[in-house]
């Protein structure tokens, strides 16, 4: 009986021993090299998805011309909405960060970490998290099935935009309900179970996608403060197959307790 007790110990204590191994390594990930500089002359700013394949290369993350909200989003899969407390320049102050990792096949996971770090060292950034129930939507596979094309490995990541016309090569579902979540200003949570990554076209010319009235809770096509996101849904359901319903969805979000400009390089 000793004998077992003191095997059971010795397994538990390997156990905590790894778990925290693991922590410390999670904790202590950080880029080998890294520029923050203010971007004084930041370009227009446009709706895109925010999607980490298309940011990193062989370890090396470029992020041009992002508020620091934007770059926590980034940091933690967060969705705009999901992010509290925010000073006023959070919004209005952009960004460059060109950093690099010091293993060039770095995973995307692992870049987020070592972004993580970046932030609360650079923006000495200190937060928490609250769960909450909120209005949003939930992305489902429509009554037809998904019309999505699954990506070449060959493919690089992309997202690119017309007047009317959004089009995704080598996106994730986390990239297609971020983008969903920005244009509908609250939060989207994906329920599809589909893992892959995808090339789609979302095309939202009138004529394709605009009736006057919709069902499923979406506001009228000709309420002018809706009809973009009016318009994508009914293209999400017609030229995806997947279908976006409105209702309460547990979110996660993060509150800002304290942060400050970034240090110089």
């Amino acid at each position: 009986m000793r004998t077992r007790c003191v095997i059971a110990i010795s397994t538990v204590a390997v156990m905590v021993s790894f778990v925290l191994l693991c922590s410390a390594r999670q904790q202590s990930l950080a880029f080998e090299v890294a520029s923050v500089k203010l971007n004084r002359n930041p370009p227009p700013l446009t709706t895109r998805a925010i999607n980490l394949d298309v940011l990193v290369t062989h370890g090396r993350l470029t992020l041009e011309a992002l508020s620091l909200r934007t770059l926590i989003l980034v940091a933690d899969e967060l969705q705009k909405d999901q992010v509290h407390g925010c000073p006023r320049w959070c919004d209005s102050e952009m960004f460059d960060v060109v950093a690099k990792a010091d293993d060039p096949n770095a995973t995307p996971a692992e870049i987020e970490m070592m972004l993580r770090t970046l932030l609360r060292d650079r923006f000495k950034l200190v937060s928490h998290r609250e769960q909450q129930q909120r209005p949003g939507f939930v992305l489902t596979i429509g009554k037809n099935g998904p019309k999505l094309k699954l990506a070449k490995e060959d493919e690089t990541s992309s997202a690119t935009k017309t007047d009317s016309v959004r089009t995704f090569q080598k996106i994730s579902m986390e990239g297609l309900v971020n983008f969903l979540a920005a244009s509908a200003g609250q939060p989207v949570v994906d329920t599809t179970g589909l893992k892959g990554l995808y090339d789609f076209t979302i095309d939202l010319t009138p004529s394709t996608a605009n009736p006057q009235t919709v069902g499923g809770g979406f506001p009228a096509a000709t309420d002018p403060g809706n009809s973009f996101f009016t318009r994508l849904s009914l293209a999400v359901e017609d030229q995806l197959g997947l279908k976006l319903q409105p209702k309460q969805v547990p979110v996660e979000g993060l509150v800002i307790d304290s942060v400050e400009h970034p240090s110089e390089n």
